[in-house]
């Protein structure tokens, strides 16, 4: 997602659109990723692991391609949201597996090694997504992410095992999903996060439009300055990993949120 960021402004010249229409190219991504992540659990827990991750990845590929040549910002936002729900796949059960192989401790540990992982991709994304934008134009950006989900389903397809068996599903979804909102702990650890991923991506999404319509920055200039921004995600996912097994879950995500609160 991070490496169309800086194409939106010239997104929205080139589709005669307004900036805050274009944006809805993240807003409804961060919404399709949300309901994504309510499905693919249970989902997963009835046909397998790795027959859903694959049709996720192919989904995400498909609507990536649709994304490079939609005509219409309508038609653009619509592949987004395809886009959205295929890539959400590769979030939740990337964790689900590593929590199927390892369990405690190390699965806390092995979580945030995925974390860190997974934050050197938003890292470097940016800047690719500028230099993209510079070189081959906005719908480069979109198409490279074709590119990258064609690569991860053919790896996935080669490499990946089945982690979990089939069977169960919706009734034990819905029963540890009841015992977690009635949890106080579990209630404020998500009211911090979601306030914090908010803040964030209303940043993100905001921000290409000031430094590149209003600072007069480069696309090449706002990617560096977003990977200079994921630095603390991988920071944090480093942070994390080293203090698993060491420190309290618990304490760790609470002084997790006490940083992003002072900052």
């Amino acid at each position: 997602m991070h490496l169309v960021i800086p194409a939106l402004p010239a997104t929205a010249a080139a589709l005669h659109v307004s900036a805050g229409t274009i944006q809805l190219t993240i807003t409804l991504y961060l919404i399709g990723l949300a309901i994504g992540q309510l499905a693919y659990g249970p989902i997963s827990d009835r046909f397998g692991r790795r027959p859903v991750l694959l049709a996720g990845l192919t989904l995400f590929t498909l609507a990536g391609a649709a994304t490079a040549i939609a005509p219409s910002a309508g038609l653009l936002i619509v592949a987004r949201i395809a886009q959205s729900v295929g890539g959400c796949a590769g979030l939740v059960l990337g964790r689900a597996m590593v929590r199927d192989a390892v369990s405690g401790d190390r699965a806390a540990a092995q979580l945030a090694l995925l974390t860190l992982v997974m934050s050197l991709a938003p890292a470097a994304a940016p800047v690719l997504g500028g230099y993209m934008v510079d070189w081959f134009g906005w719908r480069a950006a979109f198409g490279l992410l074709a590119v990258v989900g064609a690569v991860t389903t053919a790896a996935a397809a080669w490499r990946l095992p089945e982690t979990h068996g089939r069977g169960g599903g919706h009734g034990t979804m819905l029963a540890s999903s009841l015992r977690l909102l009635r949890s106080r702990a579990f209630r404020g650890y998500a009211l911090g996060g979601a306030c914090t991923t908010t803040s964030f991506y209303a940043f993100m999404s905001a921000s290409p439009f000031i430094f590149i319509d209003r600072l007069h920055r480069t696309p090449q200039q706002v990617g560096v300055l977003y990977m200079l921004l994921m630095v603390g995600l991988a920071a944090g996912g480093l942070s994390a990993n080293r203090l698993a097994g060491r420190v309290p879950a618990a304490r760790i995500l609470l002084g997790a949120n006490l940083i992003a609160i002072v900052a």
